[in-house]
């Protein structure tokens, strides 16, 4: 996974699944994409905070990912994106359980700013961080930074995931 130290003060979290095991399913029928965002689940398991699988044929998964282009005019510049839906009347601890999720990564956006693979690799891992409730890292050596390009999930990231799941 190879975490990127220095961030150890917390990502917050804003919401969490039920569980810790979180389905999802890659709609996109591009190779390329479905590598990138196969690579951001490989590297959130590897912190074995939470386990996301496949969404099993005709089960609805928890999070869908995918790429769409053009968020210029809605969204202005933005390279990802996620969408989350959560049981107002459901909460473990302090945060609402999240009801389902979808993210994006904005190819055309990746594109015209010439992000590399790993870099976009990067963007669906700070995606899918949200689709696990994580919110925005005040520190700029989180993929969970607003405005992070190429940072790996770092200890921050981890620590703040562990604490939504666990405590």
């Amino acid at each position: 996974m190879g975490l990127s130290g220095g961030a150890s003060v917390a990502t917050p979290a804003t919401y969490r699944w039920a569980g810790r095991t979180v389905t999802y399913r890659i709609t996109d029928k591009s190779a390329y994409y479905r590598q990138i965002w196969r690579a951001a689940v490989r590297h959130w398991n590897a912190a074995k905070v939470v386990k996301l699988v496949p969404a099993q044929t005709g089960q609805t998964a928890n999070i869908t990912m995918s790429v769409k282009n053009d968020t210029t005019k809605q969204y202005g510049n933005v390279i990802g994106l996620t969408f989350t839906s959560y049981h107002a009347n459901q909460s473990l601890g302090s945060l609402h359980v999240l009801a389902n999720a979808r993210s994006y990564v904005y190819k055309n956006v990746a594109r015209a700013m010439r992000y590399s693979q790993l870099e976009r690799e990067r963007v669906a891992e700070h995606e899918l961080g949200h689709a696990l409730g994580l919110g925005h890292a005040a520190s700029k050596r989180s993929v969970m930074y607003y405005a992070s390009r190429g940072i790996a999930i770092s200890s921050g990231d981890v620590k703040g995931l562990r604490q939504a799941y666990f405590e």
